[in-house]
């Protein structure tokens, strides 16, 4: 939709309110016409989420989750799927030796000072034994992520429900958690596959 128009090179754009992926264009009129719109890369913007956060990963919800390549290795892993009536993110490791690599990090979610938070998920791994490590932190990078749950060879077929505590949190800030599968690095690795669904980050109040 048209935001402005403007004779200068920078403007204020009050209309961004839902945090989703945005592409700003720019065309340009001169006394011979108008232009092509050129097209700015997508970014993320809007509003942070509060908690409760709830996500399901309809196509909005992994729409601004993003995937940070950690080893540089083409291609990403992650990807929303339908499996029946259920949606997931899954994540596929074609035996590649590298151990860790995409990182899958939730979008920024607003979380108080000294207050007590838990994050749910469920996860299955219908094929191999893959294992999993889930961050959190207020730098939406790996190195801004510290790991706060390592599970170690999945091996359920069947959704299985897991919880974490989110460590303290001293400042009111913006925040992420990831979710990053892997095998670990060695001579055979086996292909795996891993589903989670049904995040759900939730204020503790009395703990």
């Amino acid at each position: 939709k048209k935001v402005s128009e403007t004779r200068a090179t920078t403007l204020m754009d009050p209309t961004v309110n839902e945090l989703a992926y945005y592409h700003y264009g720019v065309q340009v009129e001169t006394n011979v016409g108008m232009s092509e719109m050129a097209y700015s890369n997508g970014m993320l913007a809007g509003n942070a989420m509060t908690v409760p956060y709830a996500c399901k990963f309809t196509e909005s919800e992994a729409s601004i989750w993003t995937i940070l390549d950690v080893n540089g290795c083409p291609g990403e892993r992650w990807g929303a799927v339908l499996l029946g009536t259920e949606r997931c993110m899954a994540h596929r490791n074609p035996a590649d030796k590298n151990g860790k690599d995409e990182l899958l990090l939730s979008p920024p979610i607003l979380m108080k000072k000294e207050r007590c938070y838990r994050l749910r998920f469920d996860a299955r791994a219908p094929e191999a034994y893959p294992s999993m490590s889930v961050t959190f932190g207020n730098i939406p990078a790996r190195d801004g992520q510290q790991e706060i749950l390592k599970l170690d060879s999945l091996s359920s077929r069947l959704y299985r429900t897991y919880e974490v505590e989110i460590p303290a949190i001293t400042a009111t800030n913006l925040y992420y958690f990831g979710f990053q599968s892997y095998s670990e690095t060695g001579e055979k690795i086996p292909p795996h596959l891993l589903y989670i669904t049904n995040v759900y980050l939730y204020e503790v109040t009395d703990p």
